[in-house]
């Protein structure tokens, strides 16, 4: 008897497209925002748009305000959903990208950034509880001058140090893969791309527990990552058992994202 699986997947492709195309892509509407607190940081958080890749959102850098305060969390361009034909020129959006952001653009895991020389540098800063490190190109803190734990905000992509399923031989997988993908993988990760924020509503206990002990180890109070792809900002405050000292962990979800901090 022959495997039905393809036509299985591709019966659900369908499904999905047909779902897909009557729901609004996230975070389209927030390119315009008013500031609520004139007393705070406005940032512009900008994630997992994952452009190039067949659930890639539907803005374009033109939709995206840009400033000093516009931060870039990661899994913008999509290397490894790419198509194979697209590769080559995934890896110079990333590099036009980095030009121009500066560290204001954080890598992500779908960016491969292994293969791309100009993202493969910087010296490693952070020793994770999983193992990982954290190098110069993989988080920012702001405010920067502020010596004042209270004051610090960190901010990264999120695969590195608080996801648990990425440990060092894990991230280097991802880090030296070939990149592209093909027809039936592409239209896998997207049929898994349609349900994902409807299903993810918040990150997992481990990656809470691994996000407040990395806030703890870089003296901050306050940690903003991507990655999950949880369908709104989740926003909550928790208690160090250890020191005692109470960390503001924040998801934000695809796309833009505007926080005052």
């Amino acid at each position: 008897m022959k495997k039905k699986y393809p036509i299985i997947i591709v019966m659900l492709g369908v499904v999905v497209w047909l779902v897909g195309a009557g729901c609004p892509q996230q975070n389209v509407g927030l390119r315009s925002y008013t500031v609520k607190d004139p007393t705070k940081t406005h940032y512009i958080v900008v994630t997992d748009t994952h452009w190039y890749a067949p659930y890639g959102l539907k803005i374009t850098p033109q939709d995206i305000p840009d400033g000093d305060n516009t931060l870039y969390l990661g899994d913008i361009y999509d290397a490894y959903s790419a198509k194979k034909r697209d590769v080559k020129e995934v890896f110079e959006k990333i590099r036009q990208l980095k030009l121009a952001k500066g560290e204001r653009y954080l890598r992500g895991n779908h960016e491969l950034s292994g293969l791309n020389t100009f993202l493969d540098q910087g010296n490693e800063q952070v020793q994770c509880p999983n193992g990982a490190s954290l190098s110069a190109l993989d988080y920012t803190m702001r405010p920067r001058a502020s010596q004042n734990p209270q004051e610090r905000i960190l901010f990264l992509h999120g695969h590195k140090c608080i996801d648990p399923h990425y440990d060092p031989a894990t991230i280097k997988k991802w880090e030296t893969a070939t990149g592209g993908s093909g027809g039936l993988k592409r239209l896998g990760l997207q049929i898994a791309n349609v349900f994902r924020p409807i299903v993810t509503k918040r990150p997992t206990a481990q990656e809470i527990t691994n996000a407040i002990r990395l806030a703890v180890a870089m003296h901050c109070r306050t940690i903003v990552f991507g990655h999950t792809h949880v369908g709104k900002v989740f926003d909550t405050q928790f208690q160090e058992q250890k020191s005692g000292a109470t960390i503001r962990v924040m998801t934000v979800p695809r796309g833009i994202s505007h926080l005052e901090l």
